[in-house]
């Protein structure tokens, strides 16, 4: 299940938090569900310029974000 974080615009996910976390069923999620899932996400841009970071509990991967090409990757285990 899809596990959402959005951020306001001009926020910076790497430092603030975020000002919604709500799994795909619509409960709230805590931020310790958050912080457990974290690494499991994909950054998405809205049409109001706010971020999200769409997690995937159930992908096992080291998911990393390279500031110099500005691009994210995933490191899988095959």
């Amino acid at each position: 299940m899809t596990l959402t974080a959005t951020w306001l615009k001009g926020q910076n996910p790497l430092y603030d938090l975020p000002i919604s976390i709500v799994w795909e069923d619509g409960r709230p999620a805590t931020s310790k569900e958050f912080h457990a899932h974290h690494d499991d996400t994909q950054v998405r841009e809205d049409t109001d310029g706010r971020q999200q970071i769409h997690i995937y509990p159930e992908i096992v991967a080291q998911v990393y974000y390279c500031p110099f090409g500005r691009v994210w990757g995933m490191h899988g285990t095959e």
